[in-house]
């Protein structure tokens, strides 16, 4: 590791899915406010990650120049810049910055002036900004020379991402004026962008990546910035998969940042299952740190809660995850995890820009909350459901009910088996758009119990070995699991199940 502190090297192909999170994670920090929020919360780490692939793929032609990334004492990256021939025909400089992106805890470090002393040698340079970007072009004084565009920067960005203003800018003698006032001109101009140029060692890009002025808030506003929300959701999942499968103590310090009541308690479960399984099982139960938001709590509700949306790396399936923070929209954790459940469809939500109101007593719904989980519950008990006209079917329970009856049918005359559903609490909700309707978390605990006539030996599975250490059941079983059920509640009309997720948690057995 050189004085500094950090280590520049070329990009390599192994370091693209990082880099893709961390160029989504600079541009949400950066650019909020400056790109909507829509766009800028639906970011893909999968998207960039790909095109810096393409990008290293392309890399044998000198005319596509070079990228660095910047490595902490962690070893993590925290940054880019990539640099080259100019694109443009009537570039002022030869050399071009195509991009310079660092992490916020980066700034004021003197980090950027190290990879623009490696990128560009010496040489003046020019770099594309968005004219809302303000806080680039006053503190380091670099002029503008009033050429426009229409298109957006062509590197690194992903499809569809014309969404940025952008103002255009000439040198004075080749070097940054420091004394230069800002001008009035620096003002949002949809699809445009601009052009800066200065010398390479005369700049001091660390701390000037933030945001300009903040707009004024509309009412209702979303109890934490949607950027943030993305940002905030990204890192408790990338935790979340990355410690699933670990049992030892630093997996539940891992887990315990991120996973708050009975999600932590399933979570610790499962990776006891998980570090006992196969690398098929762990490879299986990966998550995509790719998160898109979908509803964010409002500023006035009585805390903050956050639907995201991942999904499962190799099948893809979509998985729903609720975080909840306190009033503030601080100290966040995941309350609830739970895939889709097989041909459910969500109902959209209020826009992120403005936040969905909490779901809260269920004032307006055809049930109350509470009311639809204890339905639930009754409806997939075994062996004496009770069906309820406030629920609809729906594949997951289906296939609890037809569980439940295959294993009282393996058990045969041996003994009996009974499967019961107490409601433990409401995670949490959000009004779905318009408030039309609610999607809610329940928590649920599961009681499968086996009683057996006479004692004889049975094996359980090895998902309650793992857990448990129970090799043998004699007489009888009682195996405890934590449910996670997201419902869509109506205005009128039945409820469904949209995603579900069951975690044994406990065994007992003689």
């Amino acid at each position: 590791m050189p004085e500094s502190g950090w280590r520049i090297e070329p990009l390599a192909l192994a370091d693209c899915e990082e880099l893709g999170r961390v160029h989504v994670a600079v541009w949400r920090e950066t650019y909020a406010g400056i790109m909507s929020d829509e766009y800028v919360a639906g970011l893909s780490v999968t998207e960039f990650a790909e095109r810096w692939r393409q990008r290293l793929g392309d890399q044998g032609s000198s005319d596509l120049g070079t990228t660095l990334v910047a490595r902490d004492a962690a070893a993590e990256i925290v940054g880019f810049v990539s640099a080259g021939p100019s694109r443009d025909d009537d570039a002022p400089t030869e050399w071009e910055l195509y991009a310079i992106n660092l992490l916020a805890r980066t700034h004021s470090t003197g980090l950027a002036d190290e990879l623009l002393g490696r990128a560009l040698g010496g040489r003046a340079a020019t770099l594309w900004v968005a004219a809302d970007q303000i806080t680039v072009t006053t503190c380091v004084g670099w002029p503008v020379d009033g050429r426009r565009s229409d298109e957006h920067p062509r590197d690194l960005v992903p499809a569809g991402g014309r969404c940025v203003s952008w103002w255009a800018a000439a040198p004075r003698g080749g070097r940054p004026d420091p004394d230069r006032e800002a001008r009035p001109m620096f003002r949002p101009v949809t699809h445009q962008r601009a052009l800066i140029v200065a010398l390479a060692g005369a700049l001091s890009l660390a701390a000037c990546t933030g945001n300009g002025d903040d707009e004024t808030a509309t009412t209702p506003t979303p109890a934490v910035a949607p950027t943030q929300a993305a940002s905030v959701a990204t890192s408790l999942v990338t935790v979340a998969s990355t410690s699933q499968g670990d049992a030892s103590a630093a997996g539940d310090a891992a887990r315990a940042k991120v996973f708050q009541g009975p999600a932590l308690e399933a979570a610790d479960a499962r990776a006891k299952v998980l570090a006992a399984g196969s690398a098929n099982q762990r490879a299986d139960a990966q998550l995509d740190t790719d998160v898109t938001v979908l509803g964010i709590s409002r500023e006035s509700d009585s805390r903050s809660e956050i639907l995201a949306r991942t999904s499962l790396k190799k099948s893809n399936a979509p998985v729903l995850v609720l975080l909840v923070g306190d009033q503030n929209g601080q100290n966040a954790k995941i309350a609830a995890m739970a895939p889709l459940v097989e041909d459910a469809t969500l109902d959209a939500l209020d826009p992120v820009s403005e936040g969905s109101a909490l779901v809260d007593t269920g004032a307006g719904l055809v049930a109350k909350p509470a009311d639809v989980s204890a339905a639930w519950a009754g409806s997939v008990a075994f062996p004496d459901p009770r069906s309820s006209e406030l629920i609809a079917e729906d594949p997951w329970s289906n296939g609890l009910r037809k569980d439940a009856a295959a294993q009282s049918k393996a058990l045969g005359a041996q003994g009996v088996f009974a499967q019961t559903h107490d409601p433990t609490d409401i995670l949490g909700g959000l009004r779905l758009k318009g408030g039309s309707g609610a999607v809610v978390f329940a928590h649920l605990k599961r009681l499968d119990t086996i009683a057996l006539h006479k004692p004889t030996k049975l094996t359980p599975s090895k998902e309650v070995t793992a857990l448990s250490g129970i090799k043998t059941i004699t007489t009888e079983a009682q195996l405890t699991s934590s449910e996670f059920i997201a419902f869509v509640v109506p205005a009128s009309g039945q409820a469904r199940v949209v995603a579900a997720r069951d975690q044994l948690i406990a065994a007992e057995a003689h």
